[in-house]
């Protein structure tokens, strides 16, 4: 079913201990993607951040991926943020959804692979390869069409996903993994959203198994106020801190 909850507006927690380094993640049609990792200096899982459409400017640097992906980390999970094939420095074009499903499923690969090991560590020298961790835990998320393509993906090792202004059109709804999946779906959407408000997206996601939508007051599609982005975080940290806490 899916239920509705208010966002909360305490101040986020910031985390002084942390890195943030480039790295670069393999996709599986051999193309090279730019990303950045940020871990805290202990961290309890993995997450990884989708951004905005490529084709309209959408970049891992977006700001309302800025606050998710600090909210994670904050949350205590090494988290990367990676530009979509064609973006940025990274190779290939716009796949349509399609192909940027596949970069999620590199990126979640990238992730599964990280040791747990402290912010102080060379996070750039890091052979995924060599330092698997087989009960990791990953939280997906992604804003507006980044939103759209996380909800469509899946791995075991999956424990949620964190939905921020999904317009629930770039993938067919009723395709998308996380409906049917019992692990739960945080969604996030402004009341004044554009394209898909948060009533919307309740009234879209009614039938999903296990899934909060969480109405931003008077948010517009890009959270420009700093109050709708203070929203943002803490729905976004409260979530996954107590999905790390629960999923043990």
């Amino acid at each position: 079913m899916c239920r509705f909850a208010p966002a909360a507006l305490p101040s986020v927690s910031v985390e002084p201990n942390r890195t943030l380094s480039d790295v670069v993640i393999a996709s599986f049609d051999d193309l090279q993607l730019q990303a950045e990792l940020g871990q805290p200096s202990k961290a309890s899982g993995a997450a990884v951040v989708a951004h905005p459409h490529p084709l309209y400017g959408g970049t891992m640097h977006n700001p309302v991926v800025e606050v998710v992906f600090d909210a994670l980390v904050s949350a205590g999970l090494s988290t990367v943020r990676f530009n979509f094939r064609g973006v940025g420095l990274s190779q290939g074009a716009h796949g349509g959804g399609t192909g940027e499903q596949h970069d999620v499923q590199a990126a979640i690969d990238f992730v599964a692979q990280l040791d747990s090991h402290d912010a102080d560590s060379e996070a750039a020298d890091i052979d995924p390869s060599q330092t698997a961790v087989a009960d990791r835990r990953i939280i997906l998320a992604g804003y507006s069409f980044g939103a759209d393509v996380v909800l469509s993906c899946d791995d075991a090792q999956i424990i949620g996903w964190v939905a921020v202004a999904p317009p629930l059109q770039v993938i067919a709804a009723d395709e998308m993994k996380a409906k049917a999946s019992d692990k739960p779906t945080l969604i996030i959407a402004g009341t004044e959203d554009e394209f898909r408000t948060a009533e919307s997206v309740g009234d879209q996601t009614n039938d999903w198994i296990n899934t909060t939508v969480c109405p931003v007051e008077e948010a517009s599609h890009f959270f420009n106020r700093q109050i709708d982005r203070d929203a943002v975080a803490n729905a976004v940290e409260n979530f996954a801190s107590e999905l790390l806490a629960t999923s043990r």
